[in-house]
Protein backbone atom coordinates (compact mmCIF):
# COMPACT_ATOMS: atom_id res chain seq x y z
CA UNK A 1 0.00 0.00 0.00
CA UNK A 2 3.16 2.06 0.81
CA UNK A 3 4.37 1.92 -2.75
CA UNK A 4 0.94 2.77 -4.32
CA UNK A 5 -0.19 5.72 -2.01
CA UNK A 6 3.54 7.40 -3.18
CA UNK A 7 2.83 6.37 -7.10
CA UNK A 8 -0.51 8.19 -6.39
CA UNK A 9 0.62 11.46 -4.54
CA UNK A 10 3.71 11.82 -7.43
CA UNK A 11 0.62 11.50 -9.75
CA UNK A 12 -1.30 14.38 -7.98
CA UNK A 13 1.37 16.39 -7.34
CA UNK A 14 2.38 16.58 -11.21
CA UNK A 15 -1.09 16.70 -12.09
CA UNK A 16 -1.05 20.11 -13.30
CA UNK A 17 1.80 19.58 -15.37
CA UNK A 18 -0.21 15.63 -16.49
CA UNK A 19 -2.97 17.21 -18.21
CA UNK A 20 -2.98 16.46 -21.90
CA UNK A 21 -0.48 14.20 -21.33
CA UNK A 22 0.21 10.23 -21.64
CA UNK A 23 1.02 7.37 -19.19
CA UNK A 24 1.96 4.42 -19.65
CA UNK A 25 2.30 1.13 -17.31
CA UNK A 26 4.89 -1.90 -17.57
CA UNK A 27 3.14 -5.04 -15.89
CA UNK A 28 5.27 -7.26 -17.09
CA UNK A 29 7.93 -9.15 -15.18
CA UNK A 30 8.84 -7.86 -11.49
CA UNK A 31 11.00 -8.79 -9.19
CA UNK A 32 9.59 -11.93 -6.93
CA UNK A 33 8.89 -10.78 -3.32
CA UNK A 34 9.19 -6.86 -3.95
CA UNK A 35 5.67 -6.86 -6.03
CA UNK A 36 3.00 -9.59 -6.55
CA UNK A 37 0.89 -10.33 -10.27
CA UNK A 38 -2.10 -9.48 -8.02
CA UNK A 39 -1.49 -6.18 -5.84
CA UNK A 40 0.44 -5.12 -9.02
CA UNK A 41 -2.61 -4.98 -11.53
CA UNK A 42 -5.00 -3.89 -8.41
CA UNK A 43 -2.63 -0.76 -7.85
CA UNK A 44 -2.46 0.22 -11.61
CA UNK A 45 -6.18 0.15 -11.63
CA UNK A 46 -6.70 2.26 -8.72
CA UNK A 47 -4.25 4.75 -9.89
CA UNK A 48 -6.21 4.57 -13.33
CA UNK A 49 -9.48 5.16 -11.64
CA UNK A 50 -8.26 7.88 -9.64
CA UNK A 51 -6.05 9.95 -11.75
CA UNK A 52 -6.81 8.48 -15.49
CA UNK A 53 -8.86 11.88 -15.90
CA UNK A 54 -5.24 13.60 -15.65
CA UNK A 55 -4.17 11.93 -18.95
CA UNK A 56 -5.22 11.97 -23.06
CA UNK A 57 -3.54 8.45 -23.39
CA UNK A 58 -3.34 5.52 -20.83
CA UNK A 59 -1.60 2.47 -21.89
CA UNK A 60 -0.53 -0.53 -20.08
CA UNK A 61 2.08 -3.34 -21.63
CA UNK A 62 3.15 -6.49 -20.36
CA UNK A 63 6.44 -8.77 -21.90
CA UNK A 64 4.33 -9.79 -24.53
CA UNK A 65 4.12 -6.33 -25.58
CA UNK A 66 7.37 -4.79 -25.20
CA UNK A 67 7.79 -3.58 -29.03
CA UNK A 68 4.65 -1.62 -28.65
CA UNK A 69 6.04 -0.11 -25.46
CA UNK A 70 9.24 0.76 -27.28
CA UNK A 71 6.86 2.41 -30.18
CA UNK A 72 4.79 4.28 -27.52
CA UNK A 73 7.93 5.74 -25.94
CA UNK A 74 9.40 6.60 -29.31
CA UNK A 75 6.63 8.07 -30.22
CA UNK A 76 5.88 10.08 -27.06
CA UNK A 77 9.53 11.62 -26.84
CA UNK A 78 9.51 15.03 -28.57
CA UNK A 79 5.97 15.50 -28.48
CA UNK A 80 6.33 18.35 -26.18
CA UNK A 81 3.95 16.56 -23.74
CA UNK A 82 5.05 15.96 -20.12
CA UNK A 83 4.65 12.13 -20.21
CA UNK A 84 4.71 9.35 -17.49
CA UNK A 85 6.30 5.63 -17.97
CA UNK A 86 5.76 3.54 -14.29
CA UNK A 87 7.58 0.86 -13.45
CA UNK A 88 7.19 -2.11 -11.68
CA UNK A 89 10.62 -1.98 -10.60
CA UNK A 90 11.82 -3.78 -13.23
CA UNK A 91 12.87 -2.18 -16.51
CA UNK A 92 12.07 -4.00 -19.73
CA UNK A 93 14.61 -4.05 -22.37
CA UNK A 94 13.24 -1.71 -25.03
CA UNK A 95 13.33 0.92 -22.74
CA UNK A 96 16.62 0.03 -21.10
CA UNK A 97 18.76 -2.74 -22.87
CA UNK A 98 20.14 -5.66 -20.59
CA UNK A 99 23.33 -6.11 -19.23
CA UNK A 100 23.87 -2.16 -20.11
CA UNK A 101 24.52 -2.70 -24.16
CA UNK A 102 23.93 0.98 -24.64
CA UNK A 103 25.34 3.07 -21.98
CA UNK A 104 24.23 6.00 -23.47
CA UNK A 105 21.32 7.57 -25.36
CA UNK A 106 18.57 4.80 -24.67
CA UNK A 107 15.31 5.10 -24.79
CA UNK A 108 14.97 5.48 -21.18
CA UNK A 109 17.78 8.19 -20.89
CA UNK A 110 15.94 10.46 -23.88
CA UNK A 111 12.37 9.94 -22.42
CA UNK A 112 14.07 11.64 -19.04
CA UNK A 113 16.44 14.17 -21.53
CA UNK A 114 12.76 15.14 -23.10
CA UNK A 115 11.62 16.27 -19.96
CA UNK A 116 9.18 13.28 -18.95
CA UNK A 117 8.65 11.47 -15.85
CA UNK A 118 10.07 7.85 -14.43
CA UNK A 119 7.97 6.48 -11.70
CA UNK A 120 9.55 3.39 -10.50
CA UNK A 121 8.10 1.54 -7.11
CA UNK A 122 9.09 -2.05 -5.90
CA UNK A 123 12.86 -2.58 -6.64
CA UNK A 124 15.96 -0.58 -8.09
CA UNK A 125 15.69 1.70 -10.37
CA UNK A 126 16.91 -0.33 -13.70
CA UNK A 127 18.63 -2.70 -11.88
CA UNK A 128 17.20 -6.03 -13.85
CA UNK A 129 14.60 -7.15 -15.95
CA UNK A 130 12.77 -10.28 -15.40
CA UNK A 131 10.97 -10.66 -18.68
CA UNK A 132 12.79 -13.91 -19.90
CA UNK A 133 11.20 -14.98 -16.61
CA UNK A 134 14.89 -15.02 -15.56
CA UNK A 135 16.34 -12.15 -13.47
CA UNK A 136 18.66 -10.61 -16.06
CA UNK A 137 21.06 -7.37 -14.11
CA UNK A 138 22.38 -4.12 -14.95
CA UNK A 139 23.05 -3.55 -11.13
CA UNK A 140 23.36 -0.23 -10.61
CA UNK A 141 25.32 1.06 -13.48
CA UNK A 142 21.74 0.81 -15.43
CA UNK A 143 20.70 3.85 -13.40
CA UNK A 144 23.98 5.56 -13.19
CA UNK A 145 23.95 5.35 -17.40
CA UNK A 146 20.50 6.71 -17.29
CA UNK A 147 20.70 9.48 -15.01
CA UNK A 148 24.29 10.57 -16.57
CA UNK A 149 25.50 9.98 -13.13
CA UNK A 150 28.52 7.55 -11.13
CA UNK A 151 27.67 4.21 -10.28
CA UNK A 152 26.49 3.78 -6.38
CA UNK A 153 23.86 5.78 -6.87
CA UNK A 154 21.61 3.63 -5.60
CA UNK A 155 22.32 1.67 -2.17
CA UNK A 156 21.13 -1.33 -1.35
CA UNK A 157 20.18 -0.01 2.83
CA UNK A 158 16.91 -1.41 3.82
CA UNK A 159 14.82 -0.01 6.08
CA UNK A 160 16.73 3.47 5.55
CA UNK A 161 15.15 6.65 7.56
CA UNK A 162 15.21 9.50 5.72
CA UNK A 163 14.32 13.08 6.27
CA UNK A 164 11.03 14.64 4.14
CA UNK A 165 12.42 17.73 2.98
CA UNK A 166 9.94 21.31 3.28
CA UNK A 167 9.33 20.73 -0.26
CA UNK A 168 8.30 16.94 -0.12
CA UNK A 169 5.54 18.49 2.91
CA UNK A 170 4.81 20.92 0.45
CA UNK A 171 3.51 18.56 -2.32
CA UNK A 172 3.09 15.56 -0.01
CA UNK A 173 1.73 16.82 3.33
CA UNK A 174 0.43 14.33 4.57
CA UNK A 175 3.57 12.12 4.34
CA UNK A 176 5.04 12.99 8.05
CA UNK A 177 8.26 13.80 8.94
CA UNK A 178 10.32 10.39 7.42
CA UNK A 179 9.80 7.59 4.93
CA UNK A 180 11.38 4.87 5.04
CA UNK A 181 13.23 3.25 1.48
CA UNK A 182 15.09 -0.24 0.67
CA UNK A 183 16.85 1.59 -2.16
CA UNK A 184 17.81 4.83 -1.09
CA UNK A 185 19.57 7.45 -3.24
CA UNK A 186 23.00 7.78 -2.91
CA UNK A 187 23.33 11.74 -1.95
CA UNK A 188 27.18 11.69 -2.24
CA UNK A 189 26.65 10.44 -5.70
CA UNK A 190 24.99 13.12 -6.96
CA UNK A 191 27.24 16.27 -8.63
CA UNK A 192 26.63 19.25 -10.64
CA UNK A 193 24.78 20.28 -12.43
Amino acid sequence: MGKLLLTVVFVFAFGTMAMASDIAFYIGGFSPGWYDAGPMAEDVEQIINECGALFNDIQKFDDKKLDELGDWVDANTGDGEFDIVWLNGAIPSTFYPVFNEEPDGSCAEEWLDDGNMIINVADYFAWATFETGVKERNTDTGAANILDLGENIIESADNTQMQVTPTGKEFMPSIGDQVASDRPVNLGALADP
